[in-house]
């Protein structure tokens, strides 16, 4: 095994053989999704694509949860002490901004994603994993999407993938 640079211990990265394995690492937020996370896959995805020992790329998560969503509210407190005042329709709109990015750089990725779930996917963590080429579950996963129950539309392009993963007709 060996290291993969994220630039972060909020995103583990491992090469053992020819897999990749990147792992959100904030246990004490079930994984929540924070700037350090994005700016790790920003650093990491691209010495995937490049390197020729690497074959597939695993995205899985610490602390048997994958990842809860995006945190809003460490996101808007990160940004505090930068002289922003961000409302929360800013915070939110930079959030999703990232979020997007991640998705589109799964899909432009030349080699295959695997989502490996150890517990809850929710909101942009489900999102995530729908983004992924493959998705392995343990049997105590949860995959939830709640962005309709707080009026949103679905992050990270779960609107897109859903419909064509299972069918327009299960997806409404």
């Amino acid at each position: 095994m060996t290291e993969l640079n994220t630039g972060t211990d909020k995103l583990l990265g491992r090469v053992h053989g020819p897999v990749a394995v990147l792992s959100f690492n904030r246990p004490e937020s079930r994984n929540a999704l924070s700037d350090e996370i994005y700016d790790g896959f920003n650093t990491a995805l691209p010495q995937v694509a490049q390197r020729d020992d690497i074959r597939v790329l695993m995205v899985t998560g610490e602390g048997g949860a994958f990842c809860s969503g995006g945190d809003v509210k460490g996101f808007r407190a990160s940004h505090a002490g930068e002289g922003e005042s961000m409302t929360q329709e800013e915070s939110l709109d930079r959030l999703r901004r990232n979020q997007m990015w991640i998705s589109g750089a799964f899909r432009k990725l030349p080699k295959p994603v695997v989502a490996a779930i150890p517990g809850p996917a929710a909101g942009a963590g489900f999102s995530i994993a729908l983004a992924a080429d493959f998705r392995v579950a343990t049997e105590s996963a949860i995959l939830v999407s709640a962005f309709s129950t707080i009026g949103a539309s679905g992050d990270f392009g779960s609107s897109w993938f859903l419909p064509r993963l299972i069918g327009e007709a299960k997806a409404k």
